[in-house]
């Protein structure tokens, strides 16, 4: 069996396209888990009408990304056997009929590794990224260039479209309360690493995700003039994959010594150059001249 969790927070129509494709998976063991993390939306609602054979565990808005991966997690584990999988995949994501069936195979022929998928812009249909490795200190979505192996070898991946199998969450457990939302996906999968479980891509595994969709440090990174809030929004606020202290706190537990130096240095000088030239000087300084 293959548990599928999905968590969501409203943009019902995004969860409906990627529990559609789940439905039309040929791998047909599947049993779809949507944690649904306070939706005003109506999608529970929606879900139970419009999709019976979905499982719906209800959080109370604080959940965050992590935070309901994990209470899936604690579902799955009561109820799972040896053998099965968990699945995670974000809302706003679709894939083709194979996808589940790809990276079951790429799995149990490679000892059962945890298996993730290649990511492609649903606008230019071209990757996003092939995997993720650890360059100048930190974790960062890597592309290859030429004619693509099978599976490839990864520092750690992330949730959109991961297959883990059960006996990960056997042995280290969950994901960490430490990552709430963002960097959370790539601690488990170096915990994982570390104890064992081999970090693959499957080539032949495609998930699609929606341009649309900027993330709240793209969006101030956008913006030519910023804020102080910006800035803050940007260093600290959970909604930031630039957050500072998930940042470094990734760097320092799962980067290897010396290059984790390197890395904490990098997250630094980011930040700096970020509240020196883009806020201090363009937006002040500069934009009061404007």
């Amino acid at each position: 069996m293959v548990y599928a969790l999905i968590p969501a927070k409203d943009r019902y129509e995004y969860t409906k396209e990627c529990i559609e494709s789940f439905l039309k998976q040929k791998y047909k063991n599947i049993q779809i888990i949507v944690i649904d993390d306070g939706s005003v939306d109506g999608t529970p609602e929606k879900l139970a009408k419009g999709f019976p054979s979905v499982k719906v565990i209800k959080g109370d808005g604080n959940l965050w990304c992590m935070g309901a991966f994990a209470k899936g997690v604690d579902y799955v584990k009561e109820i799972a056997k040896d053998g099965d999988f968990i699945l995670t995949q974000n809302q706003d994501a679709y894939f083709g009929n194979d996808f589940v069936s790809q990276l079951v195979g790429v799995s149990e022929i490679n000892d059962r590794a945890i298996v993730g998928s290649i990511n492609l812009s649903t606008k230019t249909k071209k990757a996003i990224y092939h995997n993720h490795i650890i360059r100048g200190g930190v974790f960062r979505p890597n592309l290859l260039t030429g004619e693509l192996p099978s599976t490839i070898d990864s520092d750690t991946l992330n949730t959109r479209g991961t297959l883990f199998p059960i006996e990960v969450f056997e042995k280290i457990n969950n994901f960490s309360p430490l990552f709430p939302h963002y960097a959370g996906d790539y601690e488990i999968a170096c915990r994982a690493k570390k104890n064992g479980f081999k970090l693959l891509v499957s080539t032949e595994a495609i998930c699609y995700s929606w341009d649309g969709n900027v993330g709240l440090a793209k969006r101030i990174s956008m913006k030519k003039k910023k804020t102080l809030k910006d800035m803050f929004d940007l260093f600290f606020s959970r909604r930031s994959s630039s957050n500072v202290y998930y940042s470094t706190l990734l760097v320092i537990l799962w980067v290897p010594f010396p290059d984790k130096i390197l890395g904490v240095l990098r997250i630094l000088l980011f930040s700096l150059k970020y509240l020196l030239y883009d806020y201090l000087l363009m937006s002040v300084l500069l934009g009061w001249k404007n």
